[in-house]
């Protein structure tokens, strides 16, 4: 076997491999559209190398002349070939350019069927044997030229040009990716293809008697694309390896931390998700999902608020967060809370949402036991509050229940006389009515403060709070000497709370002012209640003229520690615990000298509830 047809043998076969391998790849990724292309040049090169060996072989002119005519029909998927490769793997050139070469090269195959086998000859008149590269073959000796000879050149440059365009741009986008594939790509891309241009310009000028060796070049643009995408091939596979590592790490810390995840298709209706996601919802890893069936074990109370997330996320908000309860096969229930965002896989693609979810029962029935504690404390602390004031909530009572009885003997006197006086027994019987209105109202007051009941959060009125502690107080606040300066308006925005328990936190903050003042002399024994609404809070204000404050404030408010001789240092944490359950904040600050008029200022507490909107 000679060397012609061993190289023009080889140059098929190891085009026709590359073919067969990335034909392959395409079959099992549809996807893989650059393999497609590079099967489609190789596909080409394997025609002209055929075509090259038969012209190297040719008996007759004629025959000599057939061969070339198809063989710009090969020479058509190359170009078209590398326009599509170039194109899918640079993502930047020019389309035109890339139209305008698979154009040119589509209109010489057409020319070779009118003026002659090819644009370069109208006729061929002679061949010539020549032995080379130890075997004998034939060339073109003798042929009539044609104005269109140099149309196969002109579309071989502008194929190079569109290569050079693509290439630059690529550069010009910047990182070092895409500048190392410019030139590993483009350069010897436009090296092949505009050394065959000039090789075959020569031939056809007679310069050079040799055979076309265009294959041979394309053959080189083969290889070289051909390792380009295995590159891409062997990186994708890393990938694909790192992906694989990374789900099998992401699956362990999910199971860890006991959560799963999620993936619903909007357009398919289709949910995929983890064993761990399946379990929560009751189903076995084995089992299907769609999210009809998830919906179906949604409670029937949360369902339409589920729907309602899903839809305002995939129109509007692009975010999923909810918190639901689920019905399980065996009749148990289950509080699960779940995040997501919306996924776009590719552009014109539906939006899906992925996240994950976890189970939260325990929590919540933790939370729920935490709030009954927080509740009986609270109700602990009201009652020995309740303790420390029986002095003067005795006064309270001792002094409408006296004006009664003085009442009553009264009017047992006046209706021993004779005639009775009707007029004064009744002024008698209007202050007995009165009074006994007012020791009902102490005892109304003491029943709501002592009683236990559930957290109720309703619509409150801040001047009504603060004038139902100041009532129960009244006594207490005169025993201790205190003048009390009082500023909250009637208008204030409603808050959303617990009566009874923020009754009990204005209560400790005026008894601790009240007490943190007895060291005071008696004038400078001054309490400010202040109230007033900011950035959509209303803000209550408790200041004194006492003692102050440690240099530490947020000390007052850790559990156990206290400023009292006697005390226990549980009213202000708790009084904190109830304001945060209310989304509130109390915190506390020292009252500046200047202020209060005193060498030292005392404290000013501060608590700050959301309001709620006016209608």
């Amino acid at each position: 076997m000679h060397g012609v047809t061993i190289l023009w043998s080889t140059c098929a076969a190891m085009s026709l491999l590359v073919a067969s391998i990335h034909l392959t790849v395409w079959c099992r990724n549809r996807m893989a559209w650059s393999s497609l292309a590079l099967v489609l040049i190789a596909s080409g090169v394997v025609g002209a190398s055929v075509a090259e060996f038969l012209l190297m072989h040719a008996g007759t002119p004629s025959a000599y002349a057939a061969t070339i005519r198809w063989a710009n029909l090969p020479l058509l998927a190359v170009f078209a070939g590398i326009v599509w490769l170039v194109h899918l793997e640079f993502g930047t050139a020019g389309r035109w350019l890339g139209v305008a070469a698979i154009g040119l090269r589509a209109l010489v195959l057409v020319l070779g069927y009118f003026p002659g086998p090819t644009p370069a000859f109208r006729e061929i008149t002679g061949l010539a044997e020549l032995e080379w590269l130890g075997e004998r073959i034939v060339v073109v000796s003798g042929a009539i030229r044609t104005p269109w000879s140099w149309l196969p050149a002109v579309s071989n440059v502008v194929l190079a040009a569109f290569v050079a365009d693509a290439a630059v741009r690529l550069w010009r986008r910047g990182g070092e990716e895409n500048r190392a594939r410019a030139i590993r790509v483009g350069v010897p891309l436009n090296v092949f293809i505009l050394s065959s241009t000039a090789v075959a310009l020569l031939i056809n000028a007679r310069v050079l008697s040799v055979p076309y060796v265009t294959s041979v070049s394309f053959l080189a643009v083969v290889l070289m694309l051909g390792f380009e995408l295995s590159r891409d091939l062997l990186r994708a596979h890393r990938l694909a390896q790192q992906l694989v590592q990374s789900e099998r790490r992401l699956h362990l810390a999910g199971e860890a931390a006991g959560i799963g995840f999620w993936f619903f298709n909007t357009a398919t209706g289709a949910l995929w998700a983890t064993d761990e996601a399946k379990a929560m919802v009751g189903f076995s890893a084995t089992d299907e999902m769609s999210y009809p069936m998830f919906l179906a074990r949604v409670h029937p109370e949360d369902r339409a608020r589920i729907e309602a997330h899903v839809a305002d996320a995939i129109r509007r908000s692009g975010q999923y967060a909810a918190e639901y309860r689920v019905q399980l096969p065996d009749g148990s229930v289950r509080r699960l809370s779940a995040r997501g965002e919306i996924s776009h896989i590719s552009d014109g693609a539906a939006p899906s949402l992925i996240g994950v979810v976890f189970d939260v029962t325990d929590r919540h029935q933790a939370e729920l036991e935490l709030a009954e504690q927080r509740t009986q404390l609270a109700h602990l602390a009201r009652v020995s509050t309740v303790g420390e004031l029986s002095g003067s909530l005795a006064h309270e009572l001792n002094q409408p229940l006296a004006i009664i009885l003085t009442n009553a003997q009264a009017a047992q006197r006046l209706l021993a006389r004779d005639p009775v006086d009707l007029a004064e027994a009744r002024d008698i019987l209007a202050d007995i009515g009165h009074e006994a209105q007012r020791a009902g109202e102490v005892i109304r007051r003491l029943r709501g403060l002592l009683r236990r009941e559930n957290v109720e959060l309703r619509p409150l009125e801040v001047r009504g709070l603060v004038d139902e502690v100041m009532h129960l107080l009244r006594r207490d606040i005169d025993n201790h000497g205190v003048r009390v300066h009082l500023e909250v308006p009637a208008d204030l925005p409603h808050i959303q709370g617990d009566a009874i328990q923020l009754q009990q936190v204005l209560l400790n903050l005026i008894l601790n002012a009240c007490e943190a003042m007895e060291s005071c002399p008696a004038g400078q024994r001054v309490l400010a209640i202040t109230a007033g609404s900011l950035d959509g809070h209303v803000r209550v204000s408790i200041a004194d003229t006492g003692c102050g404050l440690p240099l530490n404030v947020e000390r007052v408010f850790e559990p156990f520690y206290s400023t009292k001789s006697d005390g226990l240092g549980l009213g202000l944490p708790l009084c904190r615990t109830i304001v945060a359950a209310h989304r509130g904040r109390l915190w506390a600050e020292v009252r500046p000298p200047v202020e209060s008029g005193r060498a030292h200022g005392g404290s000013v507490f501060h608590l700050e509830l959301e309001a709620l909107r006016r209608m």
